[in-house]
This record gives structure tokens, C-alpha cells and sequence, in this order.
């Protein structure tokens, strides 16, 4: 069964995902990237994040 939600460090652990770069792409507002904040831990919306990749790839590699 697949999760739909995952806090941050094990996003970033199931991922292989830095630090730094989850962290630009949070505060990057034009980004859209599928995390929320619920108190004083960040979350990452997982099937958002899956659809958000796939949008992303396209959109950084279509004039390459």
C-alpha cells in the first residue's frame, strides 16, 4: 500500500532528495511544490508529488 502523505526526512530519505534542494522547492512559490505544514513539521503530499515531478521534467527539458 502505497502512502499518501510522508513528513519531510523520510520523503527526503525515500527519495534521495537533499536537504537544500526540498527546501528550495518549498520556499519557491512558483514552483507549486505539493508540501504543507502542519504545526512544525512539513509534509509532503505523495501521488501530488508523483503528477508534480512528471510536470516538472516536461516543463525543465522541453526546449533541451
Amino acid at each position: 500500500m502505497e502512502k499518501k502523505m510522508m513528513d519531510l526526512k523520510e520523503f527526503q530519505n525515500t527519495y534521495g532528495i537533499p536537504v537544500e534542494t526540498t527546501r528550495r522547492w518549498i520556499y519557491d512559490k512558483k514552483k507549486k511544490f505539493p508540501a504543507y505544514r502542519l504545526g512544525n513539521k512539513w509534509y509532503v503530499d505523495i501521488p501530488k508529488f508523483l503528477k508534480w515531478r512528471e510536470v516538472e521534467h516536461v516543463r525543465q527539458y522541453r526546449y533541451a
